[in-house]
Formats: C-alpha cells, sequence, structure tokens
C-alpha cells in the first residue's frame, strides 16, 4: 500500500469526470476522457517534461492547513473551446487554433463586480488594430470598446504575438454579443488564422453557471432580474505551510538505503518494467524519513531547434535504514476526477530532485507535447509530515499561443520559510 498524500476532499468529490484508459502499444501513457456533459477529447503525455523539486524538511508542529470554503474546480470542453474554473470559482475559457497561431481568452473572478476581460492574441501577422477582426468574414462592427492593449512578444518558434485587450462591461459585453453568433473570428486577410467559435455559448454559460450568474444582471448567456448578491457563493482557498531543513544525510548511507530499498522493492520496479539505469538518488524529509528516487529510463526528444531529457523514475518514502520503505503515490489525478485505475501519479517523467532555498516543496511540470501548449503543473508543500497540494494548471487539449499557458484549477495560500 503506497502512501497517499493529502489533498482537500471537496476538489475530489465534486469534480464531473468519466475516464478509460486506452494504453495502445504506439502510446503507452494516452488518457482519453470524457468530460461532463462535453464532448469525447484525448491528450498523450508520451513526450512529457517533469520537473520535480523537493526540500527536505522537519517539523514538530502538526500540519497547518485550515479548514476551508473552498469550492471544487471544474473543466470542461464544448466542441473547439475549454472552460476552467479553479477552488476560488476564478474562470477561464478558451478557443483556440492548434497550430499555435491564435486564440481568445475570456478570463472573470467570481466577484459580483467582476465583469471579465476578453484577450485577442495572434501569432506573426503583424500588430492588428482592432478594426481589422472578422466575424465569418465581415467586420467586427465595433468602433471603440473600451481598453485597448497591444504589444509583440516573442512566441513559440520565434513568432512575434499581438493582443487585444477589452476589460471594461461595456467592451466586454459588446464583444461577446458580437461573437455569440458567429463561427470564426479571423485578422483581416486571407491567411491570417482562424479561430473557431463553435462552443463559446455553451463555455460562457459554463462559467455563469459555476459562479452563480445565471438569471442575474452580471451573466455573460442568460441575464435577468435576480438579484446579484445571494447568487454568488462566497468561497475562500486553504492555508498550506512548508517547513524546511538542511540536508543531513551523508553519502554512504544514501548509497546503502538505496541498495536496500532497490531489494526491498524489487517486485514494485519490476511490475512498472523500471530497470534503475543509474544509482538512486537519495534525499531528507525528516528525521525518520527519505525519499528514494530511481531513474527507470532516459531518453532525448526533439522539436524544432529546443531538445527534452524524456525519462521516468519511480520514487519512495524510507525509514533512515532503509528497512522500511512504500511507493511515493500523489493523488493528482483524483482532484482532476479521473477514474479508479488512474487515481494516482506513482510514474514520475523525468524528475530532477534538488534542495533549492530552503523552500519545503515537490513540483511538476508535465508537457503533453514538445510545444509545451498542453500540460500539467503542480505543486505540493512539505509540512515535515506529509505534502499537501498547493497549486495545480491544467490543459489536456494542444493550442493556444503561449507556452505553459495553462488554466489554474486550484489554488491556495502558500507560506515558505523566511
Amino acid at each position: 500500500m503506497g502512501i497517499r498524500i493529502t489533498s482537500p476532499q471537496s476538489a475530489i468529490n465534486r469534480f464531473l469526470y468519466k475516464t478509460n484508459i486506452d494504453r495502445s502499444e504506439s502510446n503507452p501513457f494516452r488518457l482519453n476522457t470524457l468530460p461532463f456533459n462535453s464532448q469525447s477529447f484525448s491528450m498523450s503525455s508520451k513526450y512529457s517534461v517533469v520537473r520535480v523539486v523537493l526540500c527536505a524538511a522537519l517539523s514538530m508542529t502538526a500540519t497547518f492547513v485550515r479548514a476551508d470554503n473552498s469550492v471544487a474546480p471544474s473543466y470542461d470542453r464544448y466542441k473547439n473551446w475549454l472552460v476552467a474554473c479553479d477552488n476560488e470559482l476564478n474562470c477561464d475559457a478558451k478557443g483556440f487554433t492548434t497550430d499555435q497561431r491564435a486564440q481568445i481568452e475570456i478570463s472573470r473572478s467570481a466577484s459580483a463586480e467582476d465583469m471579465g476581460r476578453v484577450e485577442i492574441s495572434a501569432v506573426s501577422v503583424g500588430l492588428f488594430k482592432f478594426q481589422d477582426l472578422r466575424v465569418d468574414d465581415q467586420p467586427l462592427g465595433l468602433s471603440s470598446i473600451g481598453t485597448v492593449n497591444s504589444f509583440g512578444e516573442r512566441g513559440e518558434g520565434g513568432g512575434t504575438i499581438t493582443s487585444f485587450l477589452v476589460a471594461s462591461e461595456s467592451g466586454v459585453r459588446a464583444l461577446i454579443a458580437r461573437l455569440r453568433n458567429g463561427s470564426t473570428l479571423t485578422f483581416g486577410t486571407s491567411s491570417s488564422p482562424a479561430i473557431p467559435l463553435e462552443g463559446m455559448v455553451a463555455a460562457l454559460l459554463r462559467m455563469d453557471e459555476r459562479q452563480g450568474r445565471v438569471g442575474g444582471p452580471t451573466a455573460y448567456i442568460r441575464p435577468g432580474p435576480l438579484p446579484v448578491g445571494p447568487g454568488y457563493p462566497r468561497v475562500s482557498i486553504p492555508d498550506v505551510m512548508a517547513v524546511v531543513v538542511p540536508r543531513s544525510i551523508k553519502e554512504p548511507q544514501a548509497r546503502q538505503i538505496g541498495e536496500i530499498v532497490r531489494t526491498s522493492q524489487a517486485k514494485v520496479l519490476a511490475d512498472s518494467g523500471c530497470k534503475p539505469i543509474q544509482e538512486p538518488y537519495v534525499d531528507d524529509l525528516n528525521a525518520e524519513k527519505v525519499l528514494v528516487s530511481f531513474q527507470c529510463a532516459q531518453g532525448v526528444y526533439r522539436q524544432s531547434d529546443e531538445t527534452w531529457e524524456n525519462g521516468w523514475s519511480l520514487l519512495f518514502v524510507a525509514s533512515r535504514n532503509g528497512n522500511s520503505s512504500e511507493q511515493l503515490i500523489l493523488p493528482l489525478t483524483k482532484v482532476l476526477g479521473f477514474g479508479p485505475q488512474w487515481s494516482d501519479i506513482k510514474i514520475y517523467t523525468n524528475p530532477q530532485l534538488a534542495i533549492t532555498n530552503r523552500r519545503g516543496y515537490l513540483a511538476i511540470r508535465n508537457y503533453f507535447r514538445g510545444k509545451g501548449d498542453c500540460g500539467m503543473d503542480a505543486r505540493w508543500l512539505w509540512d515535515g509530515r506529509q505534502f499537501h497540494l498547493s497549486y495545480l494548471a491544467y490543459q489536456d487539449v494542444c493550442g493556444g499561443v503561449k507556452d505553459g499557458d495553462w488554466p489554474i484549477l486550484y489554488r491556495t495560500h502558500e507560506h515558505f520559510p523566511s
């Protein structure tokens, strides 16, 4: 039985998902997810990059995670759009091209006063003007809709990203009203990317529903006369504290522990197809326990002019004499609501373990493909006794214009030692 790392129960109980696994020979890590009330989609982690940063910690006090009033995160797909809301009901809806050329992002907090913001971005189409935008090849027909912010930056593959930002209440309402009946948004030229709009209305309706706005004056899709105040859930997010101690384990002891764990966990290693390719890495957890990492495979994945190492490891928590050990299991996929056969993370792609800035945490960053336009980013804080989930961002479908720009599903107030 593995060590199970704590996570808020509400984030496990209410997230609406079903899953199935397709371990095809060509892609043994393919996960097909069937989101509630939306079309099916799939993600691949065949080419994944994960970074794991661990700082050893020692605590003589109880776990510092307050009882919170946060809600379950949600993640839904509607045709060409996705919408994600975190445990504080901050929501993001995104529609984009899958070739990383353009996207629309509509974000909004749960505050009654927040009308949200719309950002339209494209790569390598020049510094476009608002008047260049077209819906189904027809001019947008809006002259001035509030705050406009156009800028350029380097995007994936060296392209220039230009963005148009609308943040005023009147501007956001007018733009959504213009887009909601269209099929595509383009940038005024025949060669410009076309952002699909199908699914936008359903995604924004889901956002309204999660934030308690449906039928009220602030709803994007179905406004009405209902009062604003009572419809908004009052939510808060938990506090999580990390504590750390300097590395104390010495190399001879670390080597001995590694060999004992390799022997005692031989069946787990074999059943996982792990044949360690180098000596295990051993790091402190507290006065009684250490973390042992076995690197099982290593390779190289190249995308254009960039290179990633592509390996995977298994992690174990062991006593300081190595005589007792258990596989480290992180319930990341439980928070996402995946099925029971994938309810825990047991295999870590390309982990890196280090003590950094005396901060007690473990983090993974998993690219589902080399371009970095889909993936998973998570962090757990170590309190001296166990890990607590403190941050999670996730995007299963690949696309958009920015590397690593994934919706946040879970957040906390993180407290690190001074």
